[in-house]
């Protein structure tokens, strides 16, 4: 009895507290709704899939044991599925090479190896060794944007992170001062850069420094002073308005946005202690150090691999490499069978046998000859022909006679040609009938009306089957 009474308590629990968090704006309820229920919806899907793939090995190898009709071909998928998960979970095969303690005469020869070994150009391998070498290059959002100019920072000084940020703010620090102490110097009148969203915010900075003078500007408030007497506390005040590099736990936004910066500094000083990378990767180490035993006499050489994870889309990996040459080309295998039986079914469901099937008839033949390149070029005549041809079909559902039928075809025939003779078959006359432009207006119009329609039938399905899931009614979930 409970095994079916608590499950369905909770779906529909669950699900009026999902409802609701739509119409009721309590933070509690909506941090449910927006990220709780999701990662619960995940971690479930995952179990779905984790069973689902285990049922699918239990029905395979039940197969092949009870050697059941084409046991062979489960064979074939009980060993995919085992490469896949041994691809994916158990072998990275990233395998990089890195070379740190490069001294300026072994660039070259360096370069010309490297460049041998991944087909790269010897001069832009080269160069990017040399920038290498220069150092650490301080990330752009950590420079003072007013200096023109690249910062680095030696190994030695990026062996302590903390000590290298700390030494980069202050860097900056000094820099800006330097900046903003020399504008002030340079103006009796000095406009402070800084544009205050409101009055009181501008106040505020400005009344330190008095004289001073508010501006309402159109995105803004500016300060000018007058005669300022304490420059360097106004050059830091201003350094640290404009940034965020400086900030304290007392500025929440400011400070969350430092050790974002932060973290990423830290993860570019480690990518650069690790030495310069090479671009190839190699699925052993056996392979990998066939090119360390020709370059490690130029630097230090390290062989790592990529993280868990990122391996996946890694090119050069075993699993990148499966899914390259074994999953693509069998899923564009597939597709192409496919193809027959769409070719089959679209024969048998375009034979003429109603009003209706003659318009899917005319609409799919027209919508064909529009995908491809000779489609763009059939002016407005050939599609009266063809919609002379059209009618004479609708027609034939009407009237049995052949003779009428023919007679009234071929009179249009004759004079549409007439009329194309006469007008010198001037494409612009007909241009609104055009196939390119007939296509397009199919896609516009009936096509996404149709789509309409379908999506508000799908949605009220799913309305309609969980509002029965909710109140308990819908049970089938649970076996019954």
């Amino acid at each position: 009895m409970l095994k079916r009474k608590i499950p369905l308590f909770i779906v529909i629990f669950v699900g009026f507290l999902t409802l609701i968090g739509h119409f009721v704006t309590n933070a509690s309820i909506q941090n449910f709704v927006d990220n709780d229920s999701t990662q619960w919806f995940d971690i479930i899907a995952a179990f779905a899939v984790f069973l689902g793939s285990l049922n699918l090995m239990k029905l395979q190898i039940d197969k092949v044991v009870k050697k059941k009709k084409n046991w062979q071909y489960s064979v074939i998928a009980i060993f995919g599925f085992a490469f896949a998960i041994f691809a994916g979970f158990f072998y990275r095969g990233t395998n990089f090479i890195t070379v740190s303690n490069i001294k300026s005469e072994n660039i070259e020869m360096l370069a010309n190896v490297i460049a041998d070994e991944t087909d790269n150009n010897a001069d832009l391998v080269r160069k990017n060794i040399e920038y290498y070498n220069l150092g650490f290059a301080i990330p752009y959002e950590f420079q003072f944007e007013l200096i023109d100019r690249k910062q680095f920072l030696n190994t030695s000084q990026i062996e302590n992170k903390e000590d290298a940020f700390d030494f980069m703010l202050k860097k900056i620090q000094e820099d800006q001062i330097n900046y903003y102490l020399n504008e002030i110097n340079n103006n009796s009148e000095y406009f402070v850069p800084i544009k205050f969203l409101n009055y009181e915010n501008a106040k505020d900075f400005a009344k330190e420094y008095s004289p001073y003078y508010i501006q309402v500007e159109p995105d803004g408030y500016k300060v000018r002073l007058d005669n300022v007497k304490d420059i360097s506390r106004l050059a830091q005040d201003i350094s640290n308005y404009k940034t965020f590099y400086f900030a304290d736990t007392s500025d929440d936004k400011k400070y969350r946005k430092l050790k974002k910066f932060k973290y990423n500094m830290f993860k570019g000083v480690d990518k650069y202690l690790q030495g310069f990378p090479i671009s190839n990767i190699y699925m052993t180490v056996s392979s990998a150090n066939g090119l360390v035993s020709k370059i490690g006499d130029k630097g230090d050489c390290k062989i790592l691999s990529k993280t868990w994870g990122s391996h996946i889309q890694t090119e050069g990996s075993l699993f990148y490499w499966m899914f390259q040459n074994i999953f693509t080309p069998l899923s564009a295998t597939m597709f192409a069978l496919l193809a027959f039986f769409v070719a089959s079914a679209s024969y048998r469901a375009f034979r003429i046998r109603n009003f209706e099937a003659t318009l899917l008839l005319g609409s799919g033949v027209l919508l064909m000859l529009g995908r491809v390149p000779a489609g763009q070029v059939i002016s407005g005549w050939v599609m009266l022909y063809i919609l002379m041809l059209i009618i004479g079909v609708i027609i034939s559902t009407f009237i049995n006679s052949k003779k009428i039928i023919f007679t009234i075809v071929t009179l249009g025939l004759v004079l549409i040609t007439i009329s194309g003779l006469l007008t010198g078959f001037n494409p612009e006359i007909l241009a609104y009938i055009s196939l390119p432009v007939i296509q397009d207006w199919i896609f516009a119009v009936p096509t996404t009306a149709g789509a309409r329609a379908v999506m508000i039938g799908i949605a009220l399905g799913i309305i309609g089957t969980s509002f029965r899931i909710i109140v308990g009614l819908e049970k089938s979930f649970l076996g019954e």
